[in-house]
Formats: C-alpha cells, structure tokens, sequence
C-alpha cells in the first residue's frame, strides 16, 4: 500500500513539473495584427508639410515724393501742390487708373538751425508722398523717369507683389499637404504599417508672401534725354506649413 501511493505521488508531482515547463515556455507576445477599437496601440501617424515656391511677380509698387522748402510756408506749399499735381497728371498719361494712386502722406514740417541756442526757424519743407500701382512691369522704369521730370524729387521704394494673393497662396498650401503625405508614406513604410485617411489639417502658420523691396532713393530732376532707368523684378517667395494626421492601417490578422 505505501509503495503504491509514493508511486502515485511521484506521478502528481512529475506531471505537475511538466505543466510548469510548458506554460514558462509559452510565446510572452503575439504577432503584430490589427488593435481592437479599445486597444492603446498607437493609431494616428501626425506630420508636417511645408512648401517654398518661387513665383514671377506682375505688379510693382512705385513711392514718389515731392518735397519742396522754403522760409515762407504758404510758398513752400502752394510750389509742392504744383509740382505733386503734375506728377499726378503725368502718372495719369501714363495709362494709371486712378485706383491705382493714393496718397501714403503728407507733411508740412519747420526747418531749424540748431548750430545757434537756442534754435533758429530757418523755413518749411513740405513733402507729398504718391503710391502709385503698376501693372504692367516693362513700363516701371519709364513711368519713374516721367514722373521725376515732371517734380517727384525722390523714389522712396519700389517693390514688386502679386495681385491676386489667393492663388499663389493656395497654390502654396497644396503643395504642403503632398509634402506631408510624403513623410506619412515614408514613415509607416518602415513601421510596417499603411496610411489611412486623413484624419485632421491644420495650418501650422499663414502662407506668406515677401514683396522685393528696392531701397529709397533721393533724385535730382531728370534729363528727359537720359536712359530710361532700368527696373528689373525679382521672383517672389511664397511659403507654406500644414500639420497633417493620418490614420494608420494595420496589416489583417
């Protein structure tokens, strides 16, 4: 009888042993497949895109100033209305909307002589600063010349933008969104995985648009037999910057 139950203990404990060893030896993780709607694993790929394009400009901004002095302010400007006016007029012949004429300011300031203490009033300097919109760009330099013939006696800046904004700016953004579904396709091909739908786009900052500016420059009357002033654009830069989430497609069980 206790041989028979040491047998039989023996035969307990050696199948328990046996239980032990192929549970420890179990698989510790499962192969990668599609995680259940509860599932923590990660379910979005989040990118950014950004895109810099070049393009033409097909307007140009020209400033022009009058600026007249002298002791007695009501000369100073009564001569700055006439040789603005002028300018004006010549803009006009020049085949510029009116639309495209603004006055940016007018200033009628006191000159002083500080060499003497205190101060002495020395006259009045009066300037009328035009903005004028040019449309069609091979006529910048010619129009500048006419214009500082007629009394504009400083360019205070031109610069080249683009009339309709919309569109390069669309443009731009478009292009920002392929570039981020570039970098979704390239990241979930090596993490095994696919691209899904979109699932959210945010611009990450407004496109921009860098006017070229050509810096002030201060002019003595024109000789009307002189060279026409060369005015060359410069292609403007437009960026873009979007921030894409994808879903992420899991490979099937």
């Amino acid at each position: 009888m206790n041989m028979l139950m040491n047998k039989t203990l023996a035969s307990v404990a050696l199948l328990f042993a046996f239980t032990q060893l192929s549970v420890s030896a179990a698989p510790l993780r499962a192969p990668i497949s599609r995680p259940s709607a509860e599932s923590s694993v990660l379910s979005a790929i989040t990118v950014t895109g950004h895109s810099e394009l070049k393009v033409k400009p097909d307007i140009a901004y020209a400033n022009l100033q009058v600026i007249t002095q002298d002791k007695d302010q009501s000369v100073a400007v009564a001569a700055n209305a006439t040789r603005t006016q002028a300018v004006i007029d010549t803009v006009k012949r020049s085949q510029i909307a009116d639309k495209d004429i603004q006055t940016e300011y007018y200033t009628v300031q006191p000159m002083y002589d500080y060499r003497n203490s205190p101060a002495v009033l020395t006259g009045y300097q009066v300037t009328n600063s035009i903005r004028v919109t040019i449309r069609n760009l091979s006529k910048a330099g010619l129009i500048i010349d006419k214009t500082t013939q007629a009394g504009a006696n400083s360019v205070g800046g031109v610069s080249f933008d683009l009339a309709d904004r919309n569109k390069a700016q669309g443009l731009a953004i478009v292009e920002a969104v392929r570039n981020a579904a570039s970098k979704a396709d390239l990241i979930a091909g090596a993490a095994g995985v696919s691209v899904g739908r979109a699932l959210s786009i945010t611009e990450g900052t407004a496109p921009t648009i860098q006017p070229v500016m050509y810096a002030q420059k201060t002019m003595m009357m024109a000789d009307a037999s002189a060279p026409t002033t060369p005015i060359m654009s410069q292609d403007i830069t437009i960026t873009a910057d979007v921030t894409v989430s994808y879903a992420i497609d899991y490979p099937s069980r």
